[in-house]
Protein backbone atom coordinates (compact mmCIF):
# COMPACT_ATOMS: atom_id res chain seq x y z
CA UNK A 1 0.00 0.00 0.00
CA UNK A 2 1.23 3.52 -0.70
CA UNK A 3 0.46 7.19 -0.25
CA UNK A 4 1.27 9.42 -3.21
CA UNK A 5 2.05 13.11 -2.84
CA UNK A 6 -0.51 13.97 -5.54
CA UNK A 7 -3.48 12.31 -3.79
CA UNK A 8 -6.41 14.38 -2.55
CA UNK A 9 -6.08 15.60 1.04
CA UNK A 10 -8.90 16.00 3.54
CA UNK A 11 -9.43 18.55 4.85
CA UNK A 12 -8.30 20.80 2.00
CA UNK A 13 -6.23 23.86 2.85
CA UNK A 14 -6.98 27.03 0.86
CA UNK A 15 -3.55 28.40 1.70
CA UNK A 16 -1.23 25.41 1.79
CA UNK A 17 1.91 27.55 1.63
CA UNK A 18 0.97 29.16 4.96
CA UNK A 19 0.35 25.73 6.48
CA UNK A 20 3.73 24.52 5.17
CA UNK A 21 5.43 27.55 6.72
CA UNK A 22 3.84 26.85 10.11
CA UNK A 23 4.82 23.17 9.81
CA UNK A 24 8.41 24.16 9.03
CA UNK A 25 8.59 26.53 12.01
CA UNK A 26 7.25 23.84 14.34
CA UNK A 27 9.75 21.31 12.97
CA UNK A 28 12.65 23.74 13.31
CA UNK A 29 11.55 24.54 16.86
CA UNK A 30 11.39 20.87 17.89
CA UNK A 31 14.88 20.20 16.55
CA UNK A 32 16.28 23.32 18.21
CA UNK A 33 14.67 22.34 21.51
CA UNK A 34 16.24 18.87 21.29
CA UNK A 35 19.70 20.31 20.79
CA UNK A 36 19.24 22.96 23.48
CA UNK A 37 18.46 20.16 25.96
CA UNK A 38 21.75 18.55 24.94
CA UNK A 39 23.61 21.80 25.56
CA UNK A 40 21.91 22.24 28.93
CA UNK A 41 22.88 18.74 30.02
CA UNK A 42 26.50 19.24 29.03
CA UNK A 43 26.69 22.65 30.70
CA UNK A 44 25.21 21.21 33.90
CA UNK A 45 27.90 18.52 33.96
CA UNK A 46 30.65 21.06 33.30
CA UNK A 47 29.30 23.26 36.11
CA UNK A 48 29.34 20.29 38.47
CA UNK A 49 32.92 19.40 37.54
CA UNK A 50 34.04 23.02 37.85
CA UNK A 51 32.49 23.16 41.33
CA UNK A 52 34.37 20.02 42.33
CA UNK A 53 37.66 21.55 41.11
CA UNK A 54 36.92 24.67 43.15
CA UNK A 55 36.29 22.55 46.27
CA UNK A 56 39.52 20.58 45.79
CA UNK A 57 41.64 23.70 45.32
CA UNK A 58 39.96 25.45 48.27
CA UNK A 59 40.75 22.51 50.58
CA UNK A 60 44.34 22.49 49.33
CA UNK A 61 44.73 26.24 49.94
CA UNK A 62 43.43 25.83 53.50
CA UNK A 63 45.75 22.92 54.15
CA UNK A 64 42.85 20.51 54.74
CA UNK A 65 43.86 18.09 52.01
CA UNK A 66 46.71 18.15 49.48
CA UNK A 67 45.67 18.64 45.86
CA UNK A 68 45.25 15.29 44.13
CA UNK A 69 46.70 16.00 40.70
CA UNK A 70 45.54 12.68 39.27
CA UNK A 71 41.97 13.49 40.27
CA UNK A 72 42.27 17.00 38.84
CA UNK A 73 43.51 15.52 35.58
CA UNK A 74 40.55 13.11 35.45
CA UNK A 75 38.09 15.96 36.03
CA UNK A 76 39.77 18.07 33.33
CA UNK A 77 39.43 15.20 30.86
CA UNK A 78 35.76 14.80 31.78
CA UNK A 79 35.18 18.49 31.07
CA UNK A 80 36.99 18.22 27.74
CA UNK A 81 34.73 15.30 26.74
CA UNK A 82 31.63 17.30 27.61
CA UNK A 83 32.89 20.24 25.54
CA UNK A 84 33.62 17.92 22.61
CA UNK A 85 30.10 16.44 22.78
CA UNK A 86 28.50 19.90 22.95
CA UNK A 87 30.65 21.08 20.04
CA UNK A 88 29.46 18.13 17.94
CA UNK A 89 25.84 19.00 18.72
CA UNK A 90 26.51 22.61 17.77
CA UNK A 91 28.04 21.58 14.44
CA UNK A 92 25.02 19.37 13.66
CA UNK A 93 22.61 22.17 14.52
CA UNK A 94 24.58 24.54 12.29
CA UNK A 95 24.46 22.05 9.41
CA UNK A 96 20.72 21.62 9.93
CA UNK A 97 20.11 25.39 10.06
CA UNK A 98 21.88 25.85 6.72
CA UNK A 99 19.57 23.32 5.06
CA UNK A 100 17.09 26.18 4.61
CA UNK A 101 19.58 28.35 2.69
CA UNK A 102 18.26 27.35 -0.75
CA UNK A 103 14.96 25.64 -1.67
CA UNK A 104 16.63 22.95 -3.77
CA UNK A 105 20.16 21.69 -4.33
CA UNK A 106 22.10 18.49 -4.92
CA UNK A 107 22.42 16.61 -1.66
CA UNK A 108 23.58 13.25 -0.38
CA UNK A 109 20.51 11.65 1.20
CA UNK A 110 22.69 9.41 3.37
CA UNK A 111 24.25 12.48 4.98
CA UNK A 112 20.87 14.12 5.52
CA UNK A 113 19.36 10.98 7.09
CA UNK A 114 22.41 10.60 9.32
CA UNK A 115 22.07 14.22 10.42
CA UNK A 116 18.38 14.06 11.32
CA UNK A 117 18.80 10.78 13.22
CA UNK A 118 21.61 12.33 15.28
CA UNK A 119 19.49 15.41 15.95
CA UNK A 120 16.67 13.34 17.48
CA UNK A 121 18.88 11.02 19.53
CA UNK A 122 17.47 12.45 22.75
CA UNK A 123 13.90 11.54 21.72
CA UNK A 124 15.05 8.05 20.81
CA UNK A 125 16.73 7.63 24.20
CA UNK A 126 13.56 8.76 25.98
CA UNK A 127 11.56 6.24 23.92
CA UNK A 128 14.08 3.51 24.74
CA UNK A 129 14.75 2.85 21.05
CA UNK A 130 18.07 2.71 19.23
CA UNK A 131 18.18 4.12 15.69
CA UNK A 132 20.83 2.72 13.35
CA UNK A 133 21.69 3.69 9.79
CA UNK A 134 23.25 0.96 7.68
CA UNK A 135 26.46 1.42 5.71
CA UNK A 136 25.17 3.08 2.53
CA UNK A 137 26.98 4.51 -0.51
CA UNK A 138 26.23 8.10 -1.46
CA UNK A 139 22.79 8.73 -2.94
CA UNK A 140 22.87 12.20 -4.47
CA UNK A 141 19.68 13.85 -5.75
CA UNK A 142 18.28 17.31 -6.43
CA UNK A 143 15.93 17.95 -3.53
CA UNK A 144 14.84 20.35 -0.84
CA UNK A 145 17.10 19.26 2.05
CA UNK A 146 15.02 20.88 4.78
CA UNK A 147 11.73 19.43 3.53
CA UNK A 148 13.31 16.00 3.02
CA UNK A 149 14.53 15.94 6.62
CA UNK A 150 11.08 17.06 7.74
CA UNK A 151 9.46 14.04 6.05
CA UNK A 152 12.02 11.65 7.53
CA UNK A 153 11.50 13.25 10.95
CA UNK A 154 7.73 12.73 10.84
CA UNK A 155 8.19 9.08 9.89
CA UNK A 156 10.78 8.56 12.62
CA UNK A 157 8.49 10.12 15.23
CA UNK A 158 5.76 7.68 14.24
CA UNK A 159 8.26 4.82 14.38
CA UNK A 160 9.39 5.79 17.89
CA UNK A 161 5.79 5.87 19.08
CA UNK A 162 4.88 2.55 17.39
CA UNK A 163 8.17 0.65 17.57
CA UNK A 164 7.68 -3.10 17.96
CA UNK A 165 11.30 -3.69 18.92
CA UNK A 166 13.94 -1.70 20.78
CA UNK A 167 15.69 -0.91 17.50
CA UNK A 168 14.85 0.92 14.29
CA UNK A 169 17.02 0.37 11.24
CA UNK A 170 17.32 2.77 8.30
CA UNK A 171 18.59 2.23 4.79
CA UNK A 172 19.17 4.67 1.92
CA UNK A 173 19.58 3.68 -1.72
CA UNK A 174 18.23 3.65 -5.25
CA UNK A 175 15.69 1.33 -6.87
CA UNK A 176 14.54 1.65 -10.47
CA UNK A 177 16.18 5.08 -10.73
CA UNK A 178 14.30 6.30 -7.66
CA UNK A 179 16.01 7.30 -4.44
CA UNK A 180 14.51 5.86 -1.28
CA UNK A 181 14.79 5.81 2.49
CA UNK A 182 13.42 2.80 4.38
CA UNK A 183 12.69 2.53 8.10
CA UNK A 184 12.16 -0.87 9.69
CA UNK A 185 10.93 -1.87 13.12
CA UNK A 186 7.39 -0.50 13.53
CA UNK A 187 3.83 -0.96 12.25
CA UNK A 188 3.44 1.68 9.54
CA UNK A 189 0.10 0.76 7.94
CA UNK A 190 -1.84 3.47 9.75
CA UNK A 191 0.83 6.06 8.96
CA UNK A 192 0.28 5.44 5.24
CA UNK A 193 -3.50 4.96 5.43
CA UNK A 194 -4.20 7.96 7.67
CA UNK A 195 -1.16 10.23 7.58
CA UNK A 196 -1.14 13.55 9.38
CA UNK A 197 -1.94 16.63 7.33
CA UNK A 198 1.56 17.98 7.91
CA UNK A 199 3.12 14.80 6.49
CA UNK A 200 0.85 14.90 3.44
CA UNK A 201 1.68 18.57 2.82
CA UNK A 202 5.41 17.92 3.11
CA UNK A 203 5.25 14.90 0.79
CA UNK A 204 3.20 16.83 -1.76
CA UNK A 205 5.71 19.70 -1.79
CA UNK A 206 8.66 17.33 -1.91
CA UNK A 207 7.13 15.26 -4.72
CA UNK A 208 7.54 11.99 -2.84
CA UNK A 209 5.40 9.08 -1.70
CA UNK A 210 5.19 6.57 1.13
CA UNK A 211 4.90 2.80 0.83
CA UNK A 212 4.26 0.43 3.73
CA UNK A 213 5.42 -3.18 3.76
CA UNK A 214 3.28 -4.85 6.41
CA UNK A 215 5.17 -8.13 6.55
CA UNK A 216 8.53 -6.43 7.00
CA UNK A 217 7.24 -3.76 9.42
CA UNK A 218 8.76 -1.20 7.08
CA UNK A 219 7.93 2.12 5.48
CA UNK A 220 9.73 3.48 2.42
CA UNK A 221 9.99 7.12 1.39
CA UNK A 222 10.46 7.34 -2.38
CA UNK A 223 11.57 10.46 -4.24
Amino acid sequence: MSLRSDEEVSPEYQDEDSALTLDALAFFGRITANVSHEFKNRLATIKEKAGLLADLTAMAEKGIRPLDLARVNTIAKDIARQVETADGACLRLNRFAHSVDVPERREDLVELVSLITRLIERQAVVAGVEITLGSCPKVEVETNPFLFQQVVYYCLLWALDHAQTRALSLDVGRSEEQAFVSIKGAAFDELVQRPSNRLVRALRKLGGRLEANTGEKEVTIRL
